[in-house]
């Protein structure tokens, strides 16, 4: 216990004590002796701090958080990501920085609601200080310290049962003044000799019965220094906590996984198991495996994988997290233009799946254990993989750009009277049977198991895969501009340019930009045709001869819709395609296992709507884009200008957490993440 001698008539300094006779028989001394004070973290990250917290406070849990060092005051509006950029960790200080960028924690202020989710409450239990008189308490003091000053402070009004309402709601009890919003307040340095309380906050913590004293604490440094609290009366500590600490890059607290060079090395060898020196305590046994999407480098692969990692950390899973990246942003005029190389990078997802299955297997021994997780084209390889024998306990389809057909062969269109068939077989196509299109080559060959072209279609090719996995959930967004589909097949600039008149107002017309829109639907439809943003192999290409003698000029043909109609009825067309098959495996019986992907990547288009699109399991579906699926509490913090409030293509990462925290709880507990 700590002492503290309430003594007005400075009885013990001896002033009243006169020879042998004592005058003071009518003064009173108190001695108390105060229980310890205790610092408290959200240590399960629900938002309240409550008798749970305090137990593992009191056996010395530490609390592990990460260093605030990416730049959320790129965040437009501070709502959501601005740039491609803005999530990387470890940007440097300035002009003289590795990338010119600014870590959020140098400035001294909360940059944004994307900033918050760089924030963690901690609570000033000073309760033991109740058995004080109001006369004493009032004249109590309270500082922070670390030895280290490797922390920054909000001070809030917060009771500890709403501490972690600062990233899911509203709160205006913030700041050094206790009435700033939390997503704009300012924060103070807590350095090695101590960071005093102010006086308005300490006016809270004194009063009876409280539960105030809440801080949201960001780390500025590496350090493993604890934050201390100290309270002091008449100019002594009379009482002195700490709160055990790790504070580190954010990368220390998840597994990185490089897959890189996979996609072209069959004898790729996988990076070595190493454990980040800063993992959760109490791991509760479910290991995470994240995938990004298409146009990810290496740096925006470590975005990605922080701010991931930190959105399932907020909402309380206590799963090891692995990210693994793959060579899924293959280009030849700039990271910029990796959409425009989608059938190399899907090849690319489809190679990478054999080193995904190593790694999952050797990270994770127990399939049960296994959470699979991927945005976008990253989806192509976990499916890969899982066709390739790899099992695990829960899959998570984000955005996914698979084939739906892939998943239910029911979805393949297949006559004009089907939704997709104007969608996604081109106008030149229309009248020729379908058994004469690249998509149903492999029919012909499908009986014979010997014969391998019959493996190289797109339905159902994934069906059996996801039999591999215990529950599968599509969260798929109606609003994704990627996957919507023109009503026809749309050309290069389709969904480009809009714009409006402005009447006689300067510029005169608002032109807006979207390269996203129809992405899916122009990929698929491109193949075979296209040298940009297609294939010029395979696909809708047809196969064109010279019709000719030789010395009589060159007429080019093809086959006629009649003429196909009349091989498919006879089975001749197996000697001969409609489509080229120059400079592909689609002729070849005995072809390889990459030779199928390859062939599925970048020469068989797909006529379905992607995974990403609709809910097209059997249970289990998510539409982002329905607030009735995926509620949204907080309206929306973007209205984009053509868009509008849709949910987009990367959302889960780019939108604050304060917008999207319910489809996260949704992962946590349908995952069993906690």
């Amino acid at each position: 216990a700590n002492i503290l001698l309430y003594d007005p008539e400075e009885m013990f300094l001896g002033n009243k004590n006169s020879g042998a006779s004592f005058t003071a028989r009518d003064s009173v001394a108190h001695i108390y002796a105060l229980e310890d004070s205790m610092l408290v973290a959200d240590y399960d990250r629900d938002g309240a701090i409550g008798s749970g917290d305090k137990a593992l406070a009191a056996s010395g849990r530490r609390l592990r958080f990460w260093v605030n060092d990416d730049e959320d005051s790129l965040a437009v509006g501070g709502n959501y990501s601005g740039s491609p950029r803005m999530d990387i960790p470890c940007s440097a200080l300035g002009l003289w920085g590795s990338d010119m960028r600014d870590p959020d924690c140098s400035d001294h202020v909360v940059n944004g609601r994307c900033d918050l989710m760089d924030f963690t409450p901690v609570y000033m239990d000073v309760s033991p200080i109740q058995i004080l008189p109001e006369e004493i308490r009032r004249d109590l003091s309270f500082k922070l310290k670390n030895h280290d000053g490797a922390v920054n402070v909000v001070w809030t009004g917060l009771a500890k049962g709403s501490a972690g309402i600062f990233l899911t709601g509203s709160t205006s009890l913030c700041g050094t003044s206790l009435e700033q919003n939390a997503y704009e307040a300012q924060s103070v340095s807590v350095t090695r000799h101590g960071t005093d309380v102010p006086d308005n906050m300490v006016a809270l913590m004194i009063e009876d019965d409280t539960d105030k004293g809440v801080v949201f604490i960001e780390g500025c440094e590496e350090t493993d220094e604890p934050l201390v609290l100290e309270i002091w009366y008449e100019g002594e500590v009379v009482s002195r906590c700490e709160l055990p600490m790790t504070l580190s890059p954010v990368g220390d607290m998840y597994y990185f996984y490089s897959l890189r060079g996979s996609e072209s090395n069959p004898d790729f060898q996988l990076p070595p198991h190493v454990t980040p020196p800063n993992l959760m305590d109490g791991s509760n046994g479910k290991t995470v495996f994240f995938l990004h999407g298409l146009s990810v480098g290496i740096d925006e692969a470590r975005g990605w994988s922080s701010e991931m990692f930190k959105r399932l950390w907020q909402s309380g899973s206590n799963a090891r997290f692995m990210a693994v990246t793959w060579f899924g942003n293959y280009n030849w005029l700039g990271n910029w233009s990796s959409g425009l190389n989608y059938h190399d990078n899907a090849r690319n997802a489809f190679m990478s799946a054999d080193a995904l299955k190593s790694l999952v297997e050797r990270e994770q021994p127990t399939s049960g254990g296994r959470v699979l997780m991927a945005h976008s084209l990253g989806n192509m390889v976990v499916c890969e993989a899982l066709r390739m024998g790899l099992s695990a306990g829960k899959y998570f389809m984000l955005d996914a750009a698979v084939p739906s057909e892939a998943i239910d062969g029911t979805l393949q269109a297949a006559t004009s009277q089907d939704d997709a068939y104007l969608k996604y077989v081109p106008s030149d196509w229309h009248g020729y049977t379908n058994l004469s299109w690249a998509s149903n080559w492999h029919r012909w060959f499908e009986a014979n198991p010997n014969d391998k072209r019959g493996e190289m279609g797109w339905p159902d090719f994934f069906a059996d895969a996801l039999g591999n996995v215990g529950t599968v959930y599509n969260y798929y967004s109606s609003g994704d501009p990627v996957f919507m589909e023109n009503a026809t097949v749309p050309d290069l600039t389709t969904g480009v340019f809009h714009w409006q008149t402005l009447g006689w107002t300067w510029p005169f017309i608002d032109l807006k930009i979207t390269a996203e829109l129809y992405c899916w639907q122009k990929q698929e439809s491109r193949k075979g045709i296209s040298a940009i943003s297609g294939t010029q192999n395979g696909g809708w290409g047809f196969r064109i001869w010279d019709a000719n003698p030789p010395n009589e000029g060159v007429m080019l043909t093809n086959y006629t819709a009649e003429a196909a109609a009349a091989m498919v009825a006879d089975g001749s067309i197996t000697n001969s395609s409609v489509f080229s098959t120059a400079g592909t495996s689609l002729n070849n019986p005995n072809a390889t296992e990459a030779d199928i992907r390859e062939a599925l990547a970048k020469h068989v288009p797909a006529i379905s709507s992607a995974v990403g699109k609709i809910g097209c399991l059997n249970q289990y579906n998510f539409d982002l884009n329905n607030p009735t699926d995926v509620p949204r509490p907080n309206e929306w913090g973007r209205s984009h200008d053509v868009f509008h409030s849709f949910w987009l293509h990367s959302d889960i990462k780019d939108m604050a957490f304060f917008y999207v925290y319910k489809f996260f709880e949704q992962i946590v507990q349908g995952g069993s993440l906690q």
